[in-house]
């Protein structure tokens, strides 16, 4: 038990990783790229949370305390929580699709219901904060 307690989080992750490594691997290059600002942003947050979790105290005090009881169910539900992400956003349709299903596209000569208007302009606020988008309303 030892040994999943210390690998399972890791081998979710490399398994995560080699196999958008694999599937990247034969794909045209691409034609537009992410603004710079949007890029700098992202990476900024990244390299904080890596931060956190990778400290093994941080200075604000009530990070450092346990929320959850160490107990072997918190593993069994961080475990499943993180394998359910992470096998939703590696479909074999490009990944993100439970998003575009639900209309967070960055296509919009796709036809929208009206109730599907709402999480596309999330979709568009979370993920590229400089664009504007019209409702035309």
């Amino acid at each position: 038990m030892s040994l999943i307690h210390n690998y399972l989080f890791l081998a979710l992750w490399l398994s995560y990783l080699a196999y958008w490594r694999a599937m990247s691997a034969n794909l045209k290059p691409t034609e537009l790229s992410e603004p710079t600002q949007s890029r700098l942003r992202r990476l900024a947050l990244m390299l904080c949370a890596i931060a956190l979790l990778a400290l093994p105290s941080v200075p604000i005090d009530f990070l450092n305390h346990r929320f959850l009881p160490h107990d072997v169910w918190c593993l069994w539900l961080g475990a499943t929580l993180t394998a359910a992400g992470l096998l939703m956003s590696s479909s074999p349709s490009g990944g993100n699709s439970s998003w575009k299903k639900n209309g967070c596209t960055h296509n919009s000569a796709i036809p929208m219901k009206p109730t599907h208007d709402r999480l596309r302009r999330w979709c568009l606020i979370l993920y590229e904060p400089e664009v504007r988008y019209e409702t035309g309303r």
